[in-house]
């Protein structure tokens, strides 16, 4: 597999904000953590262009400090949804095809999010990448 040149870090916030935190006077409230998330893909790449196209396999490599991360991805061609694939674990492979796409370019975007309950999702970054044909 070759690294693709796509990485994605994102810094974010994470703390609960609830009226005690704020009740606790000028200069004492409690300071957000910063979390690191990095994203990268990895392809396995037929013709060693290191470049996702149509048919080939992708890894989205998550590193995070988050409880179960998950993947989902969605490609378009043009509007025309051709690819979703969600609830799947982080560092899950996916493969660039399916019944409503069956070849040409498309744009695709991984999502890595956490949930508790399957229900409310907190995203952790996106990356956005462009398949050849």
């Amino acid at each position: 597999m070759r690294r693709l040149a796509i990485l994605a870090s994102v810094m974010l916030l994470t703390a609960s904000f609830s009226p005690s935190l704020f009740a606790q006077g000028k200069g004492k409230g409690k300071q957000a953590a910063a979390s690191v998330y990095s994203i990268a893909l990895d392809i396995v790449d037929d013709d060693g262009d290191s470049l996702p196209e149509y048919g080939e396999t992708v890894k989205v490599n998550v590193s995070t400090s988050a409880t179960n991360p998950f993947v989902s991805l969605s490609c378009y061609q043009g509007s025309a949804w051709v690819l979703a694939a969600g609830g799947l674990p982080a560092n899950f492979s996916f493969m660039l095809s399916s019944n409503s796409w069956t070849g040409g370019e498309a744009e695709c975007t991984a999502t890595v999010y956490t949930t508790i309950d399957g229900s409310k999702t907190t995203t952790l970054g996106t990356l956005s990448f462009h398949v050849g044909a």
